[in-house]
């Protein structure tokens, strides 16, 4: 699987983790099923900010450089913030959001040792010669643009896809919209050629809602974690200038005082179990249609997960997709095997051994 928006777990924070943190990081997300990941960022204060993308583009070079076997493969860093909207920077320090200039934009570029590849921005805080020169810039570079934490409009999401933006950040999630305005997400759905991650944990995003998305955009709708650092533990964990836990399948921002607060703060699983949540909720409501079938088989719902988990995030930033049969789902009656046949085509095997 390939996880294209990813801050953390077991513990570890990539705002400050050290190359050996960020070695065990990748063999653990490596045996839980994920192959390759997106580092991403949190908003920090300007210097905090740039020792991060410096160590995390040093090892990401080192990575590149020298793979380590059985072990996740860092693609580059998604750099999701400081240039958000105030209004729409869900747990994302208010202090660390900034205005954008293409200055700022090359500092933090050239401190990541050039290996950004997705930065989400809010459209609405750029003035039109910002996107004109993100446009030629990010196609010089192949970096992905992409809208997210934003109370942009219709329009103005419309005229930023059509101006070098590609794809969405957490689609729905820290997002203007409602039945009088519609915005981002709106206008994102009817871009067919835009991509679109979605976090489908079922808390983040209500799951009939995920479905819809799913069958709006067949071809370009795929899955992230959003994991924070506290994901796969039950400790409080520090998430770069904030402190997070998992509660009830998510991760909750814990305010100053220590009490956990309502705020979500990331997701609360991997990718791998989150696809797998997800896929199993679909199953159960077999009156749900997919672009596939409208009486879908669990091999055609698991087929379309596999899609959104793996080939969709890979032809997004380039990559050949991937799996591996050490990830094993339990889906409905089945035990359900990613493989790669010789065509790298992924399909599922499915076995009629009952799960216990």
């Amino acid at each position: 699987m390939t996880d294209l928006h990813f801050h953390g777990g077991f513990g570890i924070d990539l705002m400050t983790a050290d190359t050996q943190s960020l070695d065990r990081l990748a063999s653990r997300l490596f045996k839980k099923g994920i192959d390759s990941f997106a580092p991403t960022t949190l908003s920090h204060e300007w210097a905090g900010l740039l020792e991060c993308l410096g160590r995390l583009g040093t090892w990401i070079r080192q990575t590149q450089s020298l793979p380590t076997p059985q072990a996740a493969t860092p693609i580059g860093i998604h750099l999701e913030g400081p240039f958000l909207s105030q209004k729409k920077r869900g747990a994302h320090p208010s202090s660390s959001i900034v205005s954008f200039s293409p200055e700022k934009m090359l500092q933090l570029y050239e401190a990541s040792h050039q290996t950004i590849k997705i930065v989400t921005l809010a459209p609405e805080i750029l003035t039109p010669s910002d996107l004109v020169w993100l446009k030629k810039w990010s196609a010089k570079e192949k970096i992905i643009l992409s809208v997210g934490h934003t109370c942009a409009s219709y329009s103005q999401t419309a005229h930023a896809l059509n101006s070098g933006f590609h794809s969405a950040t957490h689609l729905f999630n820290a997002m203007e919209h409602h039945n009088r305005f519609a915005g981002a997400p709106q206008a994102v759905l009817d871009d067919q050629t835009c991509y679109a991650e979605i976090i489908p944990d079922l808390i983040h995003v209500a799951p009939e809602l995920v479905a819809h998305a799913e069958w709006l955009k067949p071809k370009h709708l795929f899955f992230v974690s959003d994991s924070s650092p506290a994901t796969e533990t039950s400790d409080t964990c520090c998430f770069g200038e904030l402190k997070t836990k998992v509660h009830d399948g998510a991760s909750h921002l814990i305010d100053q005082s220590g009490a956990l607060t309502e705020l979500l703060c990331g997701g609360g699983k991997l990718l791998p179990e989150m696809t797998e949540q997800y896929l199993n909720w679909k199953i159960a409501r077999p009156s749900i249609p997919t672009r596939t079938s409208k009486t879908p088989t669990t091999i055609d719902l698991t087929r379309e997960a596999i899609s959104r988990s793996v080939t969709i995030p890979a032809k997004l930033i380039g990559a050949k997709p991937s799996a591996h049969d050490r990830l094993t789902w339990k889906i409905a009656r089945f035990q359900v095997t990613l493989q790669v046949n010789s065509q790298k085509k992924l399909k599922p095997k499915a076995s009629k051994k009952d799960h216990p």
